[in-house]
């Protein structure tokens, strides 16, 4: 006998032992749990099979159906061959689970696909897509599994997702108005923000405070770490893929604005080359070369040579 998930598929009766009627306790429902995942950290596709032969208990079932995929994406790391493959982990699960499984959340809303995405876990992604899990879910931020794959360079992941259609959803904004691709920029993943302009993702898409990816790529903390160690190299992909060098943010304040009072001089002469201006004035009337003058020597130096040469 079967009953109807919310797909209209027809999955295994499971057996209805509510609480209280003192058929299972916590302990025991844990017990059962954890030996899933136990057989799910090795790859034991038959045991998982064998453990699914009885429908479980409801409550065994409530405990894992929302929690048990994600489990997959983290913990489930071997390719061993037929029946010691995390593909084929999934595969199984998947006959015996309810199609509200593929989208159970955590408490941030971080779905199944989110997790592969994060994981870099691109065979899986395909797993849960082709399955019916949405590419457009968002978690509690408005990040959707694209979001994810750019934090983590997931380039395969991302042509998972974007494999269907070129550029659908690729721009979505989260609730801090940021894109797939200004996020990967902000995390200095190049590799995910290359696949995703190549899908078509706007390279001057602003966030809810007006900045750039450029913008960003001066002041985005991962990439202040490595323009600390002397890494430029986000702002001169960038500015070689032809972002615009002078657009403002909020406050007024282009990308050299930025370098300069972060007192960045390598960042500042990169964009100065590149042809941005230095006489954009920002909310409060100051241009880049006015800022300039109150920071260090080499700072200063460097616009004198440059405003002299022009």
């Amino acid at each position: 006998m079967s009953v109807t998930v919310t797909n209209g598929a027809s999955g295994p009766e499971y057996v209805d032992r509510s609480p209280g009627t003192g058929v299972m306790s916590d302990d025991e429902i844990f017990a059962r749990r954890d030996k899933l995942y136990e057989l799910i950290c090795a790859c034991d596709v038959p045991a998982i099979r064998d453990f699914f032969s009885e429908p479980p208990a409801k409550e065994v079932m409530d405990e894992i159906v929302d929690k048990v995929l994600r489990y997959v994406m983290t913990h489930c790391k071997a390719d061993g061959g037929p029946g010691k493959d995390s593909v084929d982990v999934l595969k199984a699960l998947l006959e015996y689970l309810p199609y509200e499984a593929l989208n159970g959340c955590d408490d941030v809303g971080m779905n199944p696909l989110m997790y592969a995405a994060q994981e870099n876990r691109a065979e899986l992604a395909r797993v849960l897509v082709d399955t019916g899990a949405s590419r457009w879910w968002a978690d509690h931020h408005g990040r959707t599994a694209l979001f994810y794959a750019a934090i983590s360079d997931a380039v395969d992941v991302i042509k998972v997702l974007l494999g269907f259609e070129s550029s659908r959803g690729i721009d979505a904004r989260s609730d801090e108005g940021s894109t797939a691709f200004g996020t990967a920029v902000s995390h200095g993943s190049l590799a995910a923000a290359e696949a995703l302009l190549e899908k078509g993702a706007n390279i001057n898409a602003t966030n809810n405070l007006g900045e750039t990816p450029l913008i960003r790529s001066v002041t985005g903390e991962a990439n202040r770490k490595k323009l600390v160690s002397g890494d430029t190299s986000v702002v001169q992909w960038l500015i070689d893929k032809h972002a615009r060098l002078d657009d403002t943010d909020r406050y007024g304040r282009t990308a050299l604005h930025q370098a300069v009072v972060n007192n960045d001089v390598p960042v500042a002469r990169i964009l100065l080359d590149a042809g941005a201006s230095y006489t954009i004035k920002d909310g409060a009337g100051k241009d880049a070369a006015a800022l300039a003058a109150v920071q260090g020597d080499e700072m200063q130096n460097l616009f004198m040579q440059y405003t002299r040469s022009r």
